[in-house]
């Protein structure tokens, strides 16, 4: 309440402004709307965090699909996740465009990641291709889902859910209670596919947009 948050989006926003931006994109929680739309942003669409405890979960075996084969990133070439993850990105909600990434630039945000757990994130190969996966991120105890997503010919079959259920179990059985993840609130097959696995919405974050 003393100008301080406002001073420093208002010394942000003059630096992108002089890069010669257009648009400006801010990710808002709801008690923070009101700041966001005195300073120009207008909410766009909003997204939901959702967590679960693992021991929730269960034992129930999962079907895997003739053909399928459920394998660990650390059995897997990097290009190939890279193939499904550049198709797969591309379909995601947003209301921001989405541009394809390179694989150098995907290799650093992506694999390389620092909190990336390779024995939990999980593919689904049909031959040598990967036609859906799941990626992890772990800290001890916690994790957060990254990214689940199904390529646009394989969709249909459960197998995201089949990725992102296995890679849940992995990481259980290797220690961790409980996981986050994210994701658009129109999108209705994940949100589908979290509701079956347990998570609960903890929190709301919108997207809000500022012409400059």
């Amino acid at each position: 309440g003393q100008g301080i948050g406002g001073q420093l989006l208002s010394t942000a926003t003059d630096y992108l402004a002089g890069l010669g931006l257009s648009q400006l994109r801010a990710f808002v929680r709801e008690p923070s709307l009101p700041f966001a739309r005195h300073r120009g942003y207008t909410p766009s669409r909003s997204a939901q965090w959702a967590a679960v405890r693992l021991s929730a979960l269960g034992n129930v075996p999962i079907a895997v699909p003739a053909g399928i084969e459920v394998v660990t990133f650390s059995k897997l070439d990097s290009h190939a996740v890279f193939a499904a993850d550049a198709l797969v990105t591309m379909d995601e909600p947003n209301d921001v465009p989405p541009t394809p990434q390179s694989f150098k630039s995907w290799t650093q945000d992506v694999w390389l990641n620092p909190d990336i757990d390779y024995s939990c994130s999980v593919a689904c190969v049909q031959g040598s291709e990967v036609v859906a996966f799941s990626i992890v991120l772990r800290d001890g105890d916690r994790l957060w889902s990254d990214m689940t997503g199904t390529v646009r010919s394989h969709r249909g079959q459960g197998l995201a859910y089949l990725a992102k259920s296995s890679a849940l179990r992995l990481a259980a059985a290797a220690g961790a209670t409980d996981a986050f993840t994210g994701m658009d609130s129109e999108n209705a097959a994940m949100l589908a596919i979290n509701h079956r696995l347990g998570y609960r919405t903890v929190d709301t974050m919108w997207s809000c947009l500022k012409s400059l």
